[in-house]
C-alpha cells in the first residue's frame, strides 16, 4: 500500500486488500453501478474539453478568504486555474497553469515557473481527477480494494480502495442507494507549496450536464481539518480549448 496513512488510520479503513478474483468481480460491480449512476458510460467520448466557474471559501492559517475562479482542462492533461481571491478586502488574481510538461504560476504581473515536485503533484491531481470522475476504470491496470463502510452525512456508503502502479492509492466512498460518489479520500501533495496532507473531497449537489451527473458542491479537508468549501457552476463540456488557453503568458 502506497499511502502514507498512519497504521492506524488504515486499520480502520482498509477491511483486506483483495487479491481474489472473486472479490474483483463484486467491487467491479460496486464501480459498474457507480459508472451507470453517474452516466459516464453514455459521456461523449469525443469531447475531451471541460470548463467550469467556482465560488467559494478557503480555510487556511487561522482565516477564511472568498475566491472566485475559473478552471479549464483538455484530456490528457493539461490545466489552467484561474483564481481571484480576497485579501484584506483587495482582489488578487493567481493563474496557475499545467500544460502536461511543466507548470508554472503568474500573480501581480510576475511569473514564475515550478520544479519538477510541482509538476509530479500536478500529474497527481489530473490521475486522481480522472479516477474521481471515473473515466478510464475500467480499463485494466486497476486494482480494487475493499474498504469498511462508513456514514458521509446521513448517507451510507461503501468504500473501494483504488490502486495503480506509479500512483497513490485513492478511496472512495459510493452512495450505498445511488451509486454516487460521496467522497474521495488520497494522500495529497500541494502543488504550490509541497506540502502533503491527508486530504477528503466531499461531493454534493449532483445535476445532469449533457447526460452526466456532475457534482455542483465540493467540500475538502486537509489532515481532518476543514480547508475548503465550493459551489460551482456553468459547466461546459467542449470538443476541445483553443492551445492558447495553457500558453505562457
Amino acid at each position: 500500500m502506497r499511502t502514507l496513512l498512519t497504521l492506524a488510520s488504515a486499520a480502520c479503513l482498509l477491511l483486506a486488500p483483495s487479491g481474489r478474483a472473486d472479490e474483483q468481480a463484486d467491487l467491479q460491480k460496486v464501480i459498474d453501478k457507480a459508472i451507470k449512476a453517474h452516466g459516464t458510460d453514455k459521456a461523449d467520448k469525443d469531447k475531451k474539453a471541460s470548463t467550469f466557474k467556482v465560488k467559494g471559501k478557503v480555510h487556511t492559517m487561522g482565516m477564511d478568504f472568498q475566491f472566485d475562479g475559473d478552471y479549464q482542462a483538455q484530456e490528457p492533461d493539461k490545466i489552467r486555474q484561474a483564481m481571484t481571491v480576497n485579501i484584506n478586502g483587495t482582489d488578487v488574481e493567481v493563474v496557475t497553469v499545467f500544460d502536461g510538461k511543466k507548470a508554472w504560476v503568474h500573480a501581480m504581473g510576475n511569473t514564475m515557473d515550478l520544479g519538477e515536485d510541482a509538476v509530479a503533484a500536478f500529474k497527481e491531481e489530473v490521475y486522481a481527477g480522472k479516477v474521481d470522475d471515473l473515466t478510464g476504470l475500467k480499463e485494466k491496470g486497476y486494482k480494487f480494494g475493499s474498504l469498511a463502510e462508513k456514514k458521509i452525512g446521513d448517507r451510507a456508503a461503501i468504500g473501494v480502495s483504488v490502486a495503480r502502479e506509479g500512483h497513490k492509492d485513492i478511496f472512495l466512498y459510493f452512495d450505498k442507494e445511488s451509486g454516487l460518489l460521496l467522497m474521495s479520500e488520497r494522500q495529497a501533495k500541494d502543488p504550490a507549496t509541497g506540502e502533503e496532507h491527508k486530504q477528503e473531497t466531499e461531493f454534493a449537489n449532483y445535476k445532469d450536464v449533457d447526460g452526466v451527473k456532475r457534482p455542483h458542491k465540493l467540500s475538502l479537508r486537509r489532515d481532518g481539518e476543514k480547508f475548503l468549501e465550493a459551489e460551482v457552476s456553468e459547466i461546459k463540456i467542449l470538443d476541445k480549448l483553443d492551445d492558447s488557453t495553457f500558453a505562457k503568458p
